[in-house]
């Protein structure tokens, strides 16, 4: 073989992206919930599978995660279905309607590959959810609350803002290796009100989670990221919903730690710059707090909010959406 065919063949192996490397297959972990139908008085069991490659939706017949995926998905429901704020997860948990992975290291390039690899899957599948007539469920299409959960086994950060480091250590490397695309809907501008964080092209609000956590509903044994979709939060504003929901999630929040959230707006109808909540640590409005996320040149010189005109409303202003406030 010559040496342009020898090279030529590397290029054409090479994987194009970070999330198609033998290192993110290699640190991959998807799973999903199956509905287990109740026989003889017996309720409907929602049960943990590893979703294949090109399955939508897990089945009975899917390997079962390993006893540690099984032990930690258990442990983080038991959290987001107490007496958590957050009544859109509490939705999702209780569907069924979100995906889990485990990985090793928050903020390392190996975890931020598999993760990124399967965060890019979950974008790609929740378009897909609401289509699947047979996951309807007391009359709502599956999917109306959908969520991508990822859980490390490390590092046990030393304080809370050393958990905040490594949360945007970690979206900086996923940014950095993503396609350079931007959510429509929102600006790719680190301190505009219609900031998010965008990753395989969609906008979402992030929840993070620590052991140190000063603020009780985000306090998890493990650094936890949870990722929403901002599209969930636009369409409870297009039903006339955001408001009702809002006050209904900051009852909850007040009922559980005793008191608001310092990074939530005093407003409920507030603009800002919503990633000053993602990480949990206190960042009072008026604190000067700055997004440390660095936006990619080619991402932020082309990119076009669309829709700019239309009052936006930031998911901080009530961490996530929910249904009820019982």
């Amino acid at each position: 073989m010559s040496e342009t065919e020898i090279t030529s063949a590397e290029t054409t192996s090479a994987p194009t992206s970070l999330f198609d490397s033998e290192l993110a297959v290699a640190n991959s972990c998807y799973a999903g919930i199956v509905r287990e139908p109740g026989d003889g008085g017996h309720a409907e069991q929602l049960r943990l599978r590893m979703v294949p490659e090109g399955k939508v939706m897990p089945s009975l017949d899917d390997p079962k995660p390993s006893d540690e995926v099984q032990f930690l998905d258990d442990q983080f429901t038991a959290v987001v279905s107490g007496p958590f704020p957050c009544i859109g997860a509490r939705a999702a948990f209780h569907e069924g309607t979100y995906r889990l992975g485990v990985y090793d290291t928050l903020g390392d390039i190996a975890s931020v590959a598999g993760m990124g690899r399967d965060l890019r899957r979950f974008v790609g599948e929740q378009t897909e959810f609401a289509s699947l007539s047979e996951y309807l469920h007391e009359g709502d299409a599956f999917g109306q609350f959908t969520s991508f959960v990822a859980i490390f086994r490390q590092p046990v950060p030393t304080s809370e803002d050393d958990f905040e480091r490594l949360l945007w250590q970690h979206l900086q490397l996923l940014h950095d290796h993503d396609e350079p695309v931007w959510d429509p809907a929102r600006s790719a501008t680190p301190g505009d009100p219609t900031f998010a964080f965008c990753f395989a092209g969609r906008a979402f609000f992030v929840v993070g989670f620590n052991p140190h956590a000063s603020e009780l509903p985000r306090r998890f044994g493990y650094c936890t990221l949870v990722f929403n979709a901002e599209y969930q939060i636009a369409r409870l504003h297009e039903e006339g919903r955001f408001l009702r929901f809002a006050n209904a999630v900051r009852r909850r929040y007040v009922r559980l730690a005793g008191r608001l959230n310092p990074s939530v707006p005093r407003n409920v109808e507030s603009t800002q710059d919503e990633t000053r909540v993602y990480s949990g640590v206190p960042h009072p409005e008026d604190a000067g707090w700055r997004c440390p996320l660095v936006v990619r040149p080619e991402v932020a010189t082309t990119h076009t909010v669309l829709g700019k005109e239309t009052p936006h409303h930031s998911a901080s202003a009530f961490q996530e959406a929910g249904e009820s406030d019982e």
